[in-house]
């Protein structure tokens, strides 16, 4: 700090600040107004925080779903998929990735979906949270949307229907957001049996 800095700050006490604050009520309330837009701004920003990101994709011919991208590593268009005989029949193959292989899920199967629905051409996305990475084979990648969790609709129950534990709710009322580490430990129990 410079010596000149110093010396104004030295000479400025809490009696000259007091002096440099208004004392007409119309002047206060004004401040008083100031600081509560400047409140509200900054209610909004903290409430946005909770604002979660995530990629949308499509399954069969309507049915759109997101994945948030905290828990995702990358997505892979026409990536060339080995079959692996003897496994199950919701893993579609393995993909090398960089030297690493990466086992691919058929979404559509996991879900219980018509067979019928199966992509001609493979998009993945590569997933991942504390106990495995895995890619998930989807018809096509949408883009990218946020969601409020507050906002959420509530997952629709249905008998043919994906397991409602699947997802963590509906966004727009046709998203749906699925809870990455539910299906990923349905997963690893399916695969231990």
């Amino acid at each position: 700090m410079s010596t000149k800095t110093h010396k104004i700050r030295s000479k400025l006490n809490l009696s000259s600040v007091a002096a440099c604050l208004p004392t007409n009520s119309d002047d206060i309330a004004i401040l008083r107004e100031r600081a509560n837009q400047i409140a509200q701004v900054k209610i909004k920003e903290i409430q946005e925080y909770d604002v979660v990101s995530y990629i949308q994709f499509r399954l069969g011919k309507n049915e759109h779903y997101g994945i948030p991208y905290k828990s995702t590593i990358e997505v892979i268009q026409n990536a060339l998929i080995t079959f692996v005989p003897s496994s199950h029949n919701f893993i579609a193959g393995v993909i090398n990735r960089r030297g690493m292989l990466i086992n691919v899920i058929d979404l559509k199967t996991l879900f219980g979906m018509s067979e019928s629905d199966k992509p001609t051409y493979s998009n993945i996305i590569v997933v991942k949270n504390n106990l495995m990475q895995v890619g998930f084979l989807v018809d096509s990648i949408k883009g990218s949307d946020h969601y409020s969790k507050e906002k959420l609709d509530p997952p629709i129950a249905a008998d043919n229907a994906i397991k409602s534990n699947f997802i963590i709710g509906l966004h727009h009322g046709s998203i749906a957001i699925i809870n990455i580490d539910i299906v990923l430990s349905e997963i690893e129990t399916r695969l231990i049996r």
